[in-house]
């Protein structure tokens, strides 16, 4: 982008940008979707940022306290305000969006919700979404020296599996159950020394098929271990 304050130009992105600063500056009513939020985030906001709140959903339940938050977009900064309320002050929420004006708003009032609060804990930055840096190749390493990569689907041990569920790791992993449920006793071992990638079939089998219908992952018996 040209600079930090402006984004040039006659296309859409340019026009997008203009009315979100004249609604920075004048209440628009039909900007965007209208959201009901708990109202007890409400009462530390101040006015401005509350009437010029043009965002289409709300997050907050899914927020928990200690988190740290990237608010993708976050004009004015209400939904920043709640859920620094819902972090806490060993939280921390971080604003991000292309609009100088919207900023302004939430920076101006920054510190009247802190002094609210009682503590600083949001920041916003001035950038659009497409020039974030993501490292699509970011790996996570647990207590026991295994290394996960995002986005891949690998086969762990029972021990592993439940382990990824609790924190630190809890809301990283998607687990995803046995299809049908073996007793601990009767599970074949698996091998946890390693720490390199395991494909699903060290324990769903050589048949296994990585579809999406449950009655089609496997071979023609249907087994699975």
């Amino acid at each position: 982008m040209p600079s930090s304050t402006e984004i040039t130009g006659s296309g859409p992105e340019e026009w997008v940008w203009q009315r979100y600063s004249n609604a920075a500056k004048n209440v628009e009513g039909s900007l965007c979707c209208p959201v009901e939020y708990p109202v007890e985030y409400l009462d530390v906001i101040p006015i401005d940022v509350l009437e010029r709140d043009y965002g289409c959903g709300d997050p907050s339940p899914f927020v928990k306290p200690g988190d740290t938050v990237l608010d993708l977009g976050c004009g004015a900064g209400k939904l920043c305000f709640i859920a620094a309320q819902i972090v806490g002050p060993t939280g921390a929420v971080i604003g991000v969006d292309a609009n100088s004006n919207m900023l302004a708003l939430g920076r101006r009032h920054s510190q009247t919700v802190a002094g609210r609060l009682g503590y600083a804990n949001v920041q916003f930055v001035c950038g659009r979404i497409q020039d974030l840096a993501l490292d699509l190749e970011q790996q996570v390493e647990d207590d026991d020296g295994h290394r996960f990569s995002r986005g891949e689907r690998i086969a762990v041990c029972d021990k592993t599996f439940r382990l990824l569920q609790t924190g630190p790791y809890d809301g990283l992993f998607l687990p995803v159950e046995p299809r049908d449920e073996i007793p601990f006793s009767e599970a074949a071992p698996f091998d946890c020394r390693r720490s390199n990638r395991r494909h699903p079939r060290e324990t769903k089998g050589d048949d296994c098929r990585l579809t999406t219908g449950a009655s089609d992952r496997f071979g023609a018996s249907g087994d699975c271990c």
